[in-house]
């Protein structure tokens, strides 16, 4: 997978830059069809310093685009807080994948294998 990191209005140190593309690059351990991740790391000019920082990010994989933006008063904090969004989105996106596929194998259509008594009783 690969992690795009980029900035708007702000300076962002390597370690913070390493720090986000390893928490981002863990939710391929839960998806590995993850073809790229792009986190916007955004100082926003606001009045109360607590929603200053803004992180989104973009996960493309093949059949959806998972995103999720958080506000934070700190890099750190929202960088974790937007992982955990994204943790639960991709767990709620393999559950409907997974889903799709036991409801297409056992709809109305699809053909079931059916015992007759003569082969019960052998």
């Amino acid at each position: 997978m690969e992690v795009i990191v980029q900035t708007k209005n702000m300076d962002l140190p390597s370690e913070v830059r390493s720090y986000a593309e390893r928490k981002i690059a863990r939710l391929g351990r839960y998806l590995p069809a993850i073809e790229a991740a792009t986190v916007e790391v955004a100082r926003e000019a606001a009045k109360s310093a607590q929603n200053r920082v803004v992180v989104q990010v973009t996960l493309n994989c093949p059949g959806a685009i998972l995103r999720a933006e958080e506000r934070a008063p700190d890099v750190y904090t929202a960088i974790d807080a937007v992982a955990d969004v994204l943790k639960r989105k991709v767990d709620r996106f393999k559950g409907k994948l997974y889903w799709k596929g036991r409801v297409a194998a056992t709809s109305p259509g699809a053909p079931v294998a059916v015992e007759t008594a003569d082969e019960v009783a052998e």
